[in-house]
């Protein structure tokens, strides 16, 4: 059975936290569940301040392990493509539709600008 280790970003940070790090046996039902409020307390939080979210990185595992090993970085944005433009070969097994994508659309613009811009200038 395929499981998932998924990384949620979210446009503002509450408090301290700009990310969620999760683990589920069905990805896409999972992620339906955070956008109706039936996910992780720290989601339904996001979700009722109106807070844009979206997963922007998966990982396809065996187990929990790997989820807790994120975890236990304490800086989930060393692994979010939007927060470390730098990240190369980033797979993303989620392609569900992102209520909040649009809202996403000009900070993805923007880092994609910086990562070609850094890639003329060291040509």
């Amino acid at each position: 059975m395929q499981m998932y280790v998924y990384l949620i970003h979210f446009k503002f940070k509450l408090h301290h936290a700009g990310h969620y790090i999760g683990f589920s046996k069905c990805l896409d039902f999972r992620i339906a569940a955070h956008r109706e409020g039936a996910g992780a307390k720290l989601i339904r939080a996001i979700n009722q301040l109106g807070i844009p979210w979206m997963v922007v990185r998966t990982w396809k595992v065996d187990g929990q392990g790997f989820e807790r090993w994120l975890k236990n970085q304490k800086h989930a944005s060393r692994f979010c493509p939007i927060c470390n433009p730098n990240l190369t070969n980033i797979e993303n097994a989620y392609h569900g539709g992102d209520d909040f994508r649009e809202a996403f659309a000009i900070e993805i613009t923007d880092m994609e600008r910086m990562v070609i811009s850094e890639h003329a200038l060291s040509n």
